[in-house]
């Protein structure tokens, strides 16, 4: 299989799944935001599926795909403004991206774990590879990563149009008072005060 011009020669190369983003961290992001990062996502999953699709022409069948130079460069520095964007609306799906790590050769670790960092980052990962395995990975991730924003914009808008309900005031009541034989008894008590000051007056006059 022809490989990608671009491609470095890199075997044992792996990748593996970034951990999601909290739902604390995304609950913040309003309707609009959220309809924003679907149709970033959208478009960056188009236009890049486009590109690695007219390399892999260029590589099976020898420039065949009808970009120019200039085409590639152009859409080269489209996909790299682009990808900022789109690597936000990724950590907001609450879906983890992907992580290319280095060979255990020369000791692993992460060569990358950002969108920017990983669409022009073509490494042939074995005798069949052309350059571009990790690359379809990302593509191949992104319909998850958008259907993760559009479950975010479901919740988004339930939490929306749920009424709002202020606390109730709290209400002091003394049970005691309203008891029936605690009226009748004051009622007494007050009524019999009232007859003895009455009495007191005419005795005393």
């Amino acid at each position: 299989m022809a490989r990608c011009r671009c491609a470095h020669r890199w075997n044992s190369s792996a990748w593996s799944e970034t951990a999601p983003s909290s739902s604390l961290a995304v609950v913040t992001e309003t309707t609009e935001q959220i309809r924003k990062h679907i149709a970033v996502l959208s478009k960056f999953e188009t236009d890049y599926r486009e590109f690695i699709q007219a390399l892999e022409t260029d590589a099976k069948m020898g420039g065949r795909s009808g970009w120019s130079e200039a085409k590639y460069a152009e859409r080269r520095r489209e996909l790299l403004r682009d990808a900022v964007r789109a690597d936000m609306a990724i950590k907001a799906s609450g879906v983890g991206g992907l992580v290319f790590t280095e060979p255990p050769a020369i000791g692993g670790g992460v060569r990358s774990s950002d969108l920017p960092s990983q669409i022009f980052d073509f490494i042939d990962t074995g005798f069949y590879s052309d350059g571009m395995d990790f690359q379809r990975a990302l593509l191949e991730r992104m319909p998850s990563q958008i259907a993760g924003l559009e479950v975010r914009l479901e919740e988004a808008e339930a939490r929306r149009d749920r009424p709002v309900r202020l606390p109730k005031r709290p209400q002091f009541r003394w049970g005691w008072l309203n008891h029936p034989w605690v009226i009748g008894v004051g009622v007494t008590v007050i009524g019999g005060l009232i007859v003895a000051g009455v009495v007191a007056l005419v005795s005393a006059a």
